[in-house]
């Protein structure tokens, strides 16, 4: 590797750290002398000479985690992600660009100084969501809030809503759901006024209708042809049920009023749907106010009183620990604090707590259209295409194995999924959100520990939520790839600060093994992100079947730790450089495939592509043959966006 093409190192000396002046350098334990911290440094209880053991954690990527790079702009409500801390890919990208420009952020250990750091390029001006559609364009003021569709239309809207979720997220229970619609339809019918309860319950019927109709538009499954079931369509648009939940009072007045449990399960769901149109900001926001309401009402508290029902427990415990997760989810997508912390909550997370009662006999349920029951009526719209995964091919996935996608999803799937979400919640606390500063021997010694749980988590996971185990069972196995997928981003997550060249003087030869270690483990989770897809397929059939409301930020993910490997010129893959140049090239081909679908895609695509091409030209690196130049814009791309994304490429140039 040649000298002008080799990377800034985060680089440690025993003898270069800065003094200071007495003036500017900090009081207390923060500015302890070097030799200070060498003679009462301890690791596992043993008194330590290595350098691993006394020198700051900023030695390692990402640094500075508890510092600004810039004043937060929220660029006027554009959707933008404003603060990224140092957990979020973006920051990642970030740490791409200041290599390929020959800059590193940090020359020398971090002894505490708290000011705002310098970048080349803001992380907010690498951001990739975005808006992707103007939620508020259809006015509530223009739809009749109380009108309902057709009941096979509601079912099927419903329906695409349970399995557009893959069971990763149960803000709304299935088997209680329909009796309770059915009575809706019925007061509907009546017509007597809607009571203010019964508006909230409306308004979270109609954000589920959004949802789903989002993904059938997504997936083009709403131009399937209905007349067999008395419909000439299967969906409205999912503005305009959105509209209905706005004008029912899904907004300021919901969001201000007494909560209720209708009104928690409604923000919750418009939360999810903010970040499934890259609203991330927005999100955010709501999500943590959806949890302040959750909380006013002790759903993260375990309830003593007897009388309640198993049923009614189950719900609230799904509710809040559903919130629980997206917030996890938005914490890792924007490298944010979260608003909640799990020793707080006392209500059980255990699988028995959770999952269906199998003892309690079903809810009698009086559909409108006598005799004809929801599944069937699911069925009857999917006809053929329930097997659509069985045309895919390539990766990992044992797609011949899928079943149809009329499954239900598996009953351990969200109790395994939040056991998970548990451990990336401790690896943002204590590894990049510590409020301690960390020698680099205590991350060490964090990561070890993580591993630990990770490793469990692993040994403990049901044969039937396996990836290698899909459709051996007779439920949905796109809760296996959407809970493989999380699995490996929690593992960027957690290894990503070893994906740098360390340099310590005077480092231990178990602690540089550990750090190469961690690194190939980041570079082989980010390879297994997408040797998880399919190969060449249709993108609409994807996103049948993969967890199309984070599939971008998965594959960003994992395109940002491969670009950080091929800018360090594959230090710690040397023998496997064909398998990281391979990957980075599917990450381009997902990229310019959702490019059409999303603005968040298309940002994307053209950052990635451009780096992309610094790095080939850099390094030498054959990731272009056959790339597309351009990808196709969204239909409703404007002029403000092209000049958006000129201003970040600009910056990106420069």
């Amino acid at each position: 590797m040649s000298s002008e093409n080799r990377p800034e190192s985060s680089r440690s000396s025993t003898g270069s750290q800065s003094q200071g002046t007495t003036e500017d350098r900090p009081q207390g334990n923060r500015g302890r002398s070097q030799e200070t911290n060498r003679s009462q440094n301890r690791v596992n209880g043993v008194v330590s000479t290595h350098g691993e053991a006394f020198i700051t954690s900023d030695i390692g990527s990402p640094d500075r985690q508890r510092e600004l790079s810039a004043i937060v702009n929220l660029d006027h409500g554009t959707g933008m992600s404003g603060y990224v801390g140092k957990m979020s890919g973006m920051s990642w990208l970030q740490r791409v660009h200041e290599y390929l420009l020959g800059i590193t952020p940090l020359t020398s250990p971090d002894v505490g100084f708290t000011y705002l750091d310098y970048h080349v390029v803001e992380a907010t001006s690498l951001s990739y969501f975005t808006d992707d559609e103007d939620l508020l364009k259809v006015d509530e003021d223009w739809v009749q809030p109380n009108e309902l569709p057709l009941w096979q239309m509601a079912v099927v809207l419903s329906e695409a809503y349970f399995h557009s979720l893959q069971g990763a997220f149960c803000f709304v229970d299935r088997n209680s759901f329909y009796p309770e619609l059915s009575a809706a339809y019925q007061r509907a019918t009546s017509g007597r006024n809607l009571s203010w309860d019964n508006r909230k319950y409306l308004a979270m019927v109609n954000m589920m209708w959004a949802l789903g109709a989002k993904w059938l538009e997504l997936t083009r499954l709403d131009l399937r042809p209905a007349q067999h079931l008395g419909m000439s369509s299967v969906s409205d648009g999912h503005l305009i049920y959105y509209a209905r939940a706005r004008a029912l009072g899904l907004d300021h007045r919901m969001q201000l009023d007494h909560p209720s449990l209708p009104s928690v399960q409604g923000m919750g769901i418009l939360a999810f749907h903010l970040m499934a149109n890259g609203s991330i900001q927005r999100a955010w926001n709501l999500a943590g106010q959806a949890i302040r309401h959750a909380t006013a009402l002790g759903l993260h508290l375990r309830v003593a009183n007897e009388t309640v029902e198993n049923i009614e427990l189950r719900n609230r415990a799904r509710v809040w620990y559903s919130l629980s997760r997206l917030e996890i989810l938005l914490s890792e997508i924007t490298g944010r604090p979260k608003c909640l912390h799990g020793a707080d909550a006392t209500v059980s997370r255990t699988s028995s707590a959770l999952a269906e009662d199998t003892h309690q006999p079903p809810p009698k349920m009086d559909y409108p259209v006598v005799g004809v029951d929801p599944g069937e009526i699911w069925r009857a719209f999917l006809g053929e295409n329930q097997d659509v995964a069985k045309a895919f091919s390539g990766g990992i996935t044992p797609w011949q194995q899928f079943g149809p996608l009329a499954h239900s999803t598996a009953e351990p799937q969200f109790f395994t999924a939040l056991n998970l979400s548990a451990i990336s919640d401790k690896i943002g606390s204590e590894l990049y959100l510590s409020p301690v500063d960390l020698t680099w021997a205590d991350v060490q010694g964090t990561v070890r520990k993580l591993e630990r749980e990770l490793a469990k988590w692993e040994a403990d996971l049901s044969p039937d939520l396996q990836l290698s185990n899909s459709g051996m069972a007779e439920i949905d196995p796109r809760s296996n790839l959407e809970l493989e997928l999380y699995h490996c981003s929690t593992k960027l997550i957690l290894y990503r600060p070893f994906l740098c060249e360390i340099l310590i003087d005077e480092e231990s030869q178990s602690s540089m093994a550990y750090n190469r270690l961690c690194a190939q483990k980041c570079v082989y989770a980010a390879i297994r992100v997408v040797n998880i897809m399919p190969d060449h397929a249709a993108i609409e059939n994807c996103l049948q079947v993969l967890p199309w409301w984070g599939l971008l930020h998965y594959v960003c993910q994992a395109g940002a730790i491969l670009l950080l490997e091929l800018c360090l010129n594959v230090l710690h893959m040397q023998t496997e450089t064909g398998n990281v140049v391979m990957a980075m090239r599917k990450v381009l081909e997902y990229l310019w495939a959702l490019s059409p679908l999303s603005k968040s895609a298309h940002r994307a695509w053209t950052m990635f592509r451009l780096l992309v091409e610094k790095v080939t030209q850099r390094y030498q690196f054959d990731m272009l043959t056959d790339v597309p130049q351009n990808a196709q814009k969204p239909y409703n791309w404007t002029e403000e966006d092209d000049e958006l994304l000129r201003r970040c490429l600009l910056k990106m140039m420069h």
